[in-house]
């Protein structure tokens, strides 16, 4: 299940709270009731929320005057949207919206433990701050393939933690504005320590501007393999599927492999879908046009050791493929792992600036 999710003059939080709620479904009375919108609402001190969930049920027009519980207790169904408003001393407005129905079950609170946010946030997600009056933003992906929208929140960085999955970070603007740092204290808002791994990705536009401190704005991203400008992206998951392409493309491209953003591209969407070290190595032969055992041999020695190899050194590579020890992409594969080790690649260097691909 994927849920996109978008907010209106309040921030984005998923993590479980300290603190429990101050309204529970008890106090959210059903105002009306269709097959396809259930509206219910609480007002306190000059202020009133109100909960509109739209999917298709099954219910009767009897829940009306009931509570919240009650209702998703008496009724049943899917719910495809759920929006909140909050009016009074301040506007907000919170919608999910669920790219595959989600089944309504029972409500007995509005706080949600761990277990409830994994299962809630487990599919491909799309998070999507104000832009208009933006908040700081501090989310969780948890499982799944996600996607977090930066906007600006007024002097508060946001925080993305991707968790499980391939997750990107969207910039809507162009990579020359942004300075990429390496951080091992980014916040944890688990442990409430700043003690994860990550990266602060730096808006160098208002650096020293005053609207968002000396040190501009700033996103901190955890757990993240990706990042989306207009321009370009970057992947920086160099023990994942990052480092496995630049390790086919050092190996059987050359030097020019790593330059080639399309060719990045390609080998991320590979790896990324699951395909072998092997199996790419493959494709990559077929690319180049290396065909014949000495072809392939000539091709890997040459980019692992920047010279070509003579032939009393090639003889004994030649003869594992003709002997069947090896074949042409597990020999390929092979070379792709000594890339690091024989500093043809930098993977630690690499870690540090991500890799460019489009």
């Amino acid at each position: 299940m994927g849920i996109t999710i978008t907010s209106s003059g309040a921030g984005i939080y998923n993590f479980p709270k300290d603190t429990t709620s101050r309204v529970q479904p008890s106090d959210l009375i059903v105002d009306s009731v269709s097959s396809e919108n259930i509206t219910s609402s609480f007002e306190s001190g000059g202020l009133k929320f109100v909960l509109s969930l739209d999917g298709n049920f099954n219910v009767d027009q009897v829940l009306v005057g009931s509570t919240v519980a009650e209702a998703s207790s008496a009724g049943s169904g899917t719910l495809s949207k759920s929006t909140s408003t909050f009016s009074g001393s301040f506007e907000s407005l919170e919608t999910k919206l669920y790219s595959i129905p989600k089944e309504l079950i029972p409500v007995t609170s509005f706080d949600k433990t761990l277990d409830d946010l994994e299962l809630e946030w487990s599919g491909d997600d799309i998070f999507i701050g104000d832009r208009e009056v933006p908040q700081a933003d501090t989310v969780h992906g948890y499982a799944g393939n996600d996607h977090f929208v930066m906007t600006y929140s007024q002097g508060t960085s946001e925080k993305f933690r991707g968790g499980d999955g391939i997750d990107t970070v969207v910039i809507e603007s162009e990579s020359i504005h942004w300075k990429l740092t390496p951080t091992e204290t980014a916040w944890n808002s688990f442990t409430r320590e700043a003690d994860l791994d990550g990266y602060y990705l730096t808006d160098t536009r208002h650096k020293d501007t005053g609207t968002y401190g000396v040190s501009g704005h700033v996103l901190t991203a955890v757990e993240v393999e990706r990042i989306e400008f207009t321009d370009l992206s970057l992947a920086l998951d160099l023990d994942g599927a990052a480092g496995l392409t630049v390790k086919t493309l050092s190996a059987v491209v050359g030097e020019d492999g790593l330059s080639n953003r399309a060719y990045v591209g390609i080998g991320l969407d590979l790896f990324d879908a699951g395909a072998t070290l092997e199996s790419v190595c493959n494709l990559a032969l077929s690319a180049v046009g290396a065909e014949t055992n000495e072809q392939v041999v000539q091709l890997l020695y040459t980019n692992l050791y920047g010279e070509a190899p003579t032939e009393e050194v090639a003889r004994p590579f030649i003869e594992l493929l003709e002997n069947g020890i090896f074949t042409k992409a597990g020999l390929a594969a092979a070379a792709a792992e000594l890339t690091d080790d024989l500093g043809v690649i930098d993977l630690v260097g690499l870690t540090q600036t991500g890799v460019e691909f489009v």
